[in-house]
């Protein structure tokens, strides 16, 4: 069974675990979210706290695995946490992460498994908290040929918002297409 739901720290120090000890915290953690900036896709990752002292990461060329050392997670347990998408395509758009470092999902154990879907639960309450939406968009891409470009497990929870295009019908990452290759916005 997984771990119950904690808010993350405020700071992750040398030697110490991702995750919060406290095992009553609620999944309202205190990160700001993306969106929460300003106006629509108004976040960007150099506006996320970065304590000092952050662990160093374990996989180096990951860029989940320094945003987890960074302490960039709003919630998380022992095997798994949720960050806000660097790249979102809508408002409120999270990641829900194992903190092992992995690429396929496949490849995760039972309990890493249920640690992630148990967080998905928490990320859902906390974007229709903060943000409202009509409905969401869950998945993960697994391999290159469906569209993974970080090769960290990363499961997507976006939220979708009545008009926000013209036909929702699609995959998980191209629910916006005009959003989706984010790898060609060069002003990142």
């Amino acid at each position: 069974m997984a771990d119950p739901v904690v808010a993350a720290p405020s700071t992750v120090g040398e030697g110490e675990s991702h995750g919060a000890s406290d095992p009553t915290a609620r999944a309202h953690g205190t990160s700001a979210p993306n969106g929460a900036l300003g106006a629509r896709n108004s976040y960007h990752p150099s506006a996320l706290h970065r304590p000092s002292g952050a662990m160093k990461s374990a996989e180096p060329s990951c860029p989940l695995c320094d945003r987890l050392a960074n302490g960039e997670e709003f919630v998380g347990n022992v095997l798994a946490a949720a960050m806000w998408d660097s790249f979102p395509v809508n408002q409120g758009h999270a990641l829900v992460i194992p903190r092992r470092h992995t690429a396929d999902y496949f490849a995760l154990t039972r309990e890493e498994k249920e640690a992630i879907w148990h967080l998905v639960d928490g990320v859902g309450e906390r974007i229709n908290r903060d943000f409202h939406p009509q409905g969401f968009n869950i998945g993960i891409n697994v391999g290159a040929a469906a569209g993974q470009t970080i090769f960290h497990v990363h499961m997507h929870v976006i939220p979708r918002y009545a008009g926000d295009v013209a036909d929702p019908r699609g995959g998980v990452r191209w629910v916006i297409r005009a959003r989706a290759p984010y790898w060609k916005d060069t002003t990142l």
